[in-house]
């Protein structure tokens, strides 16, 4: 997957929710993304081999308020507020994706459901709301059809 087949000129909140791009495509979604006005955020999950360490990089990265609790129901319902970061249209940029599900499958798993259930609300109010995921090209190879 490539990043030409997203067109962040617009409002179309219809495509929200998770995708596996390579980590070639990081850098031109990045770009593309921030020239049309959205909120992009990077997280790097290279040597992020739990939860505990996964959920304080995303809590970084996207400024959630120092009250939240640090667990999936309260990622989940950050994800779906951001009202501290108000954006015409989200962007999450997860680089090394494939590095975290290799060593850590089961929260690798929970977080594309909670970044797609975002991803779903999101579209819901007509706001666009995107996570991409970057993995190895070998990688491909191994994602079901």
């Amino acid at each position: 997957m490539t990043s030409s087949r997203f067109d962040f000129s617009t409002t179309d909140a219809s495509s929200s929710g998770v995708y596996l791009v390579t980590h070639d495509d990081i850098a031109s979604i990045d770009a593309a993304a921030s020239d049309a006005g959205w909120l992009v955020r990077g997280i790097e999950l290279t040597g992020c081999a739990d939860q505990a360490v996964l959920l304080q990089r995303i809590a970084t990265a996207l400024d959630i308020p120092d009250s939240w609790k640090s667990n999936w129901d309260a990622l989940a319902y950050c994800l779906r507020d951001l009202s501290w970061i108000p954006a015409p249209g989200y962007v999450v940029l997860f680089d090394h994706a494939d590095a975290m599900r290799d060593s850590a499958k089961a929260d690798f798993t929970h977080l594309l459901d909670v970044f797609d259930e975002a991803g779903f609300t999101w579209a819901e109010r007509g706001i666009p709301f995107w996570a991409f995921f970057a993995i190895s090209e070998s990688a491909f190879d191994e994602v079901p059809e």
